[in-house]
């Protein structure tokens, strides 16, 4: 049982998209599983890896164009032992300030100073998360990286050119 628990990591994610504006709602919302289950799915991770290092540099310069009006980041953890949830919140703020900062030097500058809470709790074990977020780009942006992507992908699968295949 315990080896069944140690093969597999799942990360399950809730989105909610909402509108801008004074009658703002709910647009699409929605969860998702993600999971590893066995080496060959690791092994497929690393193939790709290639091509995430290329696609790092269209996307930081997509993250220079980004304006956030709006960063609140939240997380409740808990264990049994109330010594280890207290060392486990310092670690989590430690984690957390630093993968803050790193993003907030990645966008543009003139953003909303962030708010960051860790709610540790001693009674109960347990870990939630909630990020929200508001943030301005536009679309123009959007398309060019996306463009770039799209470049990159096709020239990846060795088409060379976009015309005729053959003569």
């Amino acid at each position: 049982m315990l080896k069944q628990k140690l093969t597999s990591v799942s990360l399950i994610t809730r989105t909610e998209l909402e509108t801008g504006g004074i009658d703002s709602k709910e647009l699409r919302g929605q969860s998702r599983e993600y999971k590893v289950d066995s080496l060959r799915d690791i092994q497929h991770i690393i193939e790709h890896l290639p091509y995430l290092k290329m696609i790092i540099i269209d996307f930081s310069q997509f993250l220079r164009h980004l304006r956030l009006e709006r960063f609140v980041w939240r997380i409740g953890i808990g264990t049994p032992d109330a010594a280890a949830t207290g060392i486990l919140s310092g670690i989590v703020w430690a984690l957390m300030g630093n993968v803050t900062s790193f993003f907030y030097q990645q966008i543009a500058a003139g953003w909303a100073a962030p708010e960051l809470k860790v709610e540790p709790n001693f009674k109960k074990e347990g870990f939630t998360t909630s990020l929200d977020c508001i943030f301005k780009i536009r679309v123009g942006n959007i398309m060019v990286t996306g463009l770039k992507l799209l470049k990159k992908k096709v020239l990846r699968r060795g088409v060379k050119n976009l015309g005729r295949t053959s003569d």
